[in-house]
């Protein structure tokens, strides 16, 4: 879908999109000059910009964002997970920020864990993948129940000793292990 915004706040709230309209508006002006650019914008033709691997739900959000400097009430965990994955692409660090507090206090079933720690260890992001940790803790029988769920556990070498002992090294401020280094046979 097409989603309009106004450019001067896109301009002013995130230099990745500026640049991208920018380019945009250079590559109008350039192909039919400026009487035809003139023309064409006076026609109602704006400058547009193509959002590759984020929902229509995700840029709603990323706009209320850039609107209003805080998150959209009610957002879907996964829409929040776009956020914290396009946040970093679009150098929106405090949007990344709030999209994984709020993941990190979001209600969460086991798929959403496993993704929200791999998101965590990709952005380096303490407070999610420690709150994603304590869910798989405290949910630990049942993740092994839950189709799926073991394979993935296992893909990314989550053990219960190898959880708490990176909780407990990441809040004392010492750099996060691999779970798996600390498995012990």
């Amino acid at each position: 879908g097409e989603i309009l915004a106004h450019r001067v706040v896109l301009y002013a709230r995130c230099d990745k999109l500026e640049a991208l309209l920018r380019f945009e508006e250079l590559q109008v002006d350039q192909s039919s000059r400026a009487a035809a650019a003139a023309t064409a914008l006076q026609e109602g033709e704006l400058p547009r910009v193509r959002l590759e691997g984020i929902s229509v739900e995700g840029v709603r959000a990323l706009l209320y964002y850039l609107y209003c400097a805080r998150l959209a009430p009610d957002l879907s965990t996964n829409t929040l997970m776009e956020l914290v994955y396009f946040s970093d692409e679009y150098m929106l660090p405090e949007l990344q920020t709030l999209a994984s507090h709020a993941l990190s206090h979001a209600s969460l079933d086991m798929a959403s864990v496993i993704d929200c720690i791999q998101l965590a260890r990709l952005f380096d992001l303490a407070p999610l993948h420690n709150a994603a940790s304590r869910y798989i803790l405290t949910n630990l029988n049942a993740a092994e129940e839950e189709p799926g769920a073991q394979e993935l556990l296992e893909e990314l070498h989550v053990t219960k000793r190898g959880l708490l002992l990176d909780i407990l090294t990441r809040r004392r401020g010492g750099f996060g292990f691999e779970s798996g280094d600390h498995e012990v046979d």
